[in-house]
């Protein structure tokens, strides 16, 4: 009996060319001997596959079940019954992977640039450029359903990297998932549905804040005043100062701005505020040009220690002193009344004006007689440039010491030079009534 030798040598692989697989029973063609030879594949020295050459001295046989995931190395002979064998096959190396790409572990699959817009996502495994399907990436803000708008998605080996539209508009932590399907490996596994940790944004702001009270100015009356803040994105932390203490925080609205209502100002004083536009970590680049204002809610009133009022000597200009300076505007003439002590009568007054804190108040005729008179002004006669108004106010008396100017002449009523009553009438003339 003749027991043949082989001595062609066999050419094998993968069934559909590579050198890589996620298939686990993978086809594997053998060419290059006779129609009838046996075919033996080996692992190693461990023969795990055999067949019979069919037409053309080929076959295609299917691997029995590879239950590792790794690289393997097979070598094929044309053998007789003896397992005898001239040649050994080139050997075939190729890659078993059947795990879908996963997300880098330890918490650190994603990171947000310092763009904001720039985030990178790692995976377990290098997966194929080609797959990626960018309407399958979702990113949000962590407890929210809102996506952000995404403008493209690339791969660089294990490198995924997302660009948004628009940056990031405020700080938080935020996910990006991926649909089941969204990229593949270079073996062809699709990913199943993933989702990264949260990334805590630490968005340190540039831009600087503009502070203002709203309505302008530098002087308020409110306790509570509205600050204007502009110059910020919307979604902005702002935080307002007084020295080194933060007294206000809130979030900046549409087109970057915001009004926020200050708590209330315990004391009326100059007050100097700075804002910053600042992530949670308390980091800010810019600080505001401080806004300087003084609070003054005490109404004007008259100075103390009875000085007040002073009458001049022409009789028909009388001044005022008030503890602040007053709004010349704001005066009400016919709010201001002068009158003589112990009496009800005004005294007509021609006009009321105001130069810092002094009234000046101008009668149409001049003071009568001797006496002590009084200005009293209603409540709102007059306001401070803080807007503050008066109370009912009344002046300490003032007494008037007339000094007449006309020559009086007298003489014994009757006439003559003699007389024999020694309680004679005498006659007096030239001035005015009441002197």
């Amino acid at each position: 009996g003749v027991v043949a030798k082989p001595k062609e040598t066999p050419s094998i692989a993968l069934v559909g060319g590579g050198s890589l697989t996620n298939d686990n029973t993978p086809d594997i063609s053998i060419s290059g001997g006779v129609q009838g030879y046996t075919v033996n594949i080996y692992e190693g020295g461990s023969k795990i596959k055999s067949g019979v050459l069919g037409t053309g001295g080929a076959l295609t046989l299917t691997l029995d079940t590879l239950a590792t995931d790794k690289a393997y190395t097979l070598t094929a002979k044309f053998e007789n019954t003896a397992g005898e064998a001239t040649q050994t096959s080139t050997p075939l190396t190729f890659t078993l992977d059947t795990k879908a790409p996963a997300l880098a572990t330890g918490g650190n699959a994603l990171t947000i640039n310092s763009d904001k817009k720039t985030l990178t996502v790692t995976l377990s495994e290098n997966i194929n450029p080609s797959s990626l399907v960018k309407n399958k990436v979702h990113v949000r803000k962590q407890g929210t359903l809102v996506d952000l708008a995404v403008t493209s998605v690339t791969a660089n080996n294990n490198i995924l990297t997302i660009v948004l539209t628009n940056p990031i508009p405020d700080t938080g932590s935020y996910l990006v998932s991926f649909e089941a399907g969204t990229f593949e490996d270079p073996a062809g596994n699709q990913n199943i549905s993933l989702t990264t940790e949260a990334d805590g944004v630490v968005i340190k702001p540039s831009e600087t804040p503009s502070i203002a009270l709203v309505g302008g100015g530098i002087l308020t009356n409110d306790n509570t005043p509205d600050i204007s803040v502009s110059g910020g994105v919307a979604g902005y932390t702002v935080n307002i100062y007084e020295g080194g203490s933060k007294i206000k925080s809130g979030v900046l609205g549409t087109g970057g701005r915001l009004t926020l209502t200050l708590d209330t100002l315990a004391t009326d004083k100059a007050y100097t505020l700075t804002a910053k536009f600042e992530n949670t970590a308390g980091e800010g680049t810019q600080t505001s040009t401080p806004l300087t204002f003084t609070l003054d809610t005490t109404a004007p009133k008259l100075v103390t220690g009875g000085n007040a009022l002073t009458i001049n000597s022409d009789k028909k200009t009388l001044t005022v002193t008030l503890s602040e300076n007053i709004n010349p505007s704001s005066l009400v003439k016919n709010k201001v009344h002068v009158r003589k002590q112990g009496t009800s009568v005004d005294l007509a007054v021609t006009s009321v004006t105001s130069t810092n804190n002094i009234l000046t108040i101008v009668l149409t005729n001049p003071i009568p007689d001797t006496g002590s008179y009084l200005v009293s002004f209603e409540a709102g006669t007059f306001q401070d440039p803080a807007g503050n108004q008066n109370i009912s106010l009344t002046t300490e008396a003032d007494g008037v010491v007339a000094k007449p100017k006309e020559t009086p002449s007298i003489a014994l009523a009757g006439g003559g030079s003699l007389t024999n009553d020694n309680t004679p009438d005498i006659s007096i003339s030239g001035g005015v009534q009441g002197y």
